[in-house]
């Protein structure tokens, strides 16, 4: 199946990616087909622009470039990551609905450790992300075979210690 989608401004959100169409479950939406590793250095001094679509992997940054970099998060988010650089859809959607991502699966450097508001709107809404929430036992559970191999690998590291209250 080819998957249609569609960038659209959201008041007081920034760009959004919309499907076009009814996507079923467990098709695939997105693949990363284009990227650039970074040293440790080089992604320290970028700009934050950069940084927000770069995401840690063994001892460098993958920095994705193309498609993909207006996605937005959600508590409650309509896909999960089929692979290191896939996502699909985690439950049908439906055609101009918004594809969201939990930031929780891939957001996860300690050298950063951000804290900001949430305002997905989602009924399960945490309020506040934090870097470490997928270390949350609750959370976990609802992506768990559903993580780039890079985030498992800091699950098991890490064994849910360290989380920061909410």
């Amino acid at each position: 199946m080819y998957v249609k989608l569609y960038n659209k401004e959201i008041p007081g959100k920034g760009m959004g990616v919309f499907a076009s169409n009814l996507i079923p479950e467990g098709t695939l939406i997105w693949k990363l087909s284009n990227s650039r590793k970074l040293s440790k250095e080089e992604y320290n001094n970028s700009p934050e622009n950069i940084k927000k679509d770069a995401y840690p992997e063994n001892d460098h940054y993958v920095l994705a470039l193309g498609d993909g970099e207006s996605w937005n998060h959600s508590c409650d988010a309509n896909t999960w990551w089929t692979a290191d650089d896939e996502l699909s859809a985690r439950r049908d959607i439906r055609a101009n609905e918004e594809i969201t991502y939990d930031y929780a699966t891939t957001d996860i450097d300690p050298n950063i450790q951000y804290t900001w508001d949430c305002k997905c709107g989602s009924s399960n809404c945490r309020q506040k992300l934090h870097w470490n929430h997928i270390l949350k036992p609750e959370i976990y559970n609802v992506y768990k075979g559903h993580l780039p191999t890079w985030v498992e690998v800091f699950v098991k590291k890490n064994s849910f210690k360290n989380i920061l209250a909410c």
